[in-house]
């Protein structure tokens, strides 16, 4: 390996591993801005106040938990259908 190899190689692991640094803050980063989301959303102050929108965000997560188990009861092959149809009541 030459001196050039092993720059590119340098070059390439360094960025490679600031790209997965990147990926990881990111996951981990779960604060909400909810000025920057009223703005992108194109709501005012007077439409959706912090509390709602906080509201409506809890209620979202609550509706996304119910599709994922679903999405496991409707890819179940029928040995646990039974079971978790009657702890969804």
């Amino acid at each position: 390996m030459n001196v050039f190899e092993m720059i590119v190689l340098i070059v390439l692991v360094s960025t490679l591993g600031s790209a997965i640094m990147y990926w990881i803050k990111s996951k981990h980063d779960k604060g909400i801005d909810f000025d920057e989301l009223s703005s992108e959303l194109g709501l005012s102050d007077s439409y959706c106040s912090k509390q709602q929108m906080k509201a409506c965000l809890a209620r979202i997560d609550q509706l996304e938990e119910r599709i994922r188990v679903l999405e496991r009861i409707a890819t179940d092959k029928g040995t646990n259908l039974a079971h978790e149809i009657d702890n969804l009541a």
